[in-house]
């Protein structure tokens, strides 16, 4: 049975190159560097992207990753099943969307950090979409880019010996970024480029052999996570 605590850390990014951003909340990252860690997208209609004229829909994603340091958490993210719908007059035109390989994503306690630059394939026109997030903090104090909340969750577990409370705390992370680059190639190569893409996306996430988990309120202002 899942519990969902919806409490933890609010972000509020600015996203413009060079310039860094003011969290809304004082908010602390704190789990084991180098712990595995895993995520999977929850239900259909909950990743959503705008690429100028183009809205990228997909069904399902799952991504691996780890405790990049103390206050980040890194995934490689297979975005899967996508559908583009583009507004053609008064037509919406859908046609499969193919992302060509994984997207790096780059969570911050305070928020989104970085989306690395991915390409997304459509297939009618036939363009191809080069779009992402590019990271302007300093190592290890990384610019935050969008706004994210997280959450814990509990799922009952049979691994007892790992849990030994029958369930396992993961994490629940809802992001929204927007001003992303967006630039095409293909037969949309004469489109303009922008900085008008934006991502909303839901995914849980876990450690592989342990727990993830925030500790903290929204009046505090603060979010820890462990990962035992």
């Amino acid at each position: 049975m899942r519990h969902l605590n919806r409490l933890v850390a609010l972000a509020v990014a600015a996203v413009a190159l060079g310039t860094g951003a003011t969290s809304a909340l004082a908010a602390e990252f704190v789990a084991a560097p180098g712990a595995a860690t895993r995520s999977t997208s929850g239900t259909a209609g909950e990743l959503t992207f705008h690429f100028g004229p183009f809205l990228v829909t997909c069904a399902a994603a799952k991504g691996r990753g780890s405790v990049v340091s103390p206050d980040v958490l890194g995934e490689e993210v297979k975005f899967e099943h996508c559908e583009d719908a583009v507004e053609i007059g008064t037509q919406t035109l859908r046609s499969p969307a193919v992302f060509k390989g994984p997207v790096g994503i780059t969570h911050g306690a305070s928020g989104l950090a970085a989306m690395s630059v991915f390409k997304v394939a459509i297939k009618a026109p036939k363009c191809t979409i080069v779009a992402g997030l590019l990271q302007g903090g300093v190592i290890g104090l990384p610019q935050i880019v969008g706004t994210s909340y997280y959450a814990n969750e509990s799922y009952a577990s049979r691994k007892l010996r790992l849990f030994p409370t029958g369930f396992q705390q993961e994490l629940s992370v809802e992001t929204e970024a927007n001003g992303f680059y967006v630039g095409y190639e293909g037969a949309c190569s004469g489109f303009e480029s922008s900085d008008e893409g934006s991502y909303f996306g839901i995914f849980t996430v876990e450690a592989v052999h342990g727990n993830l988990e925030g500790d903290g309120s929204e009046e505090e202002g603060w979010n820890r996570v462990h990962n035992d």
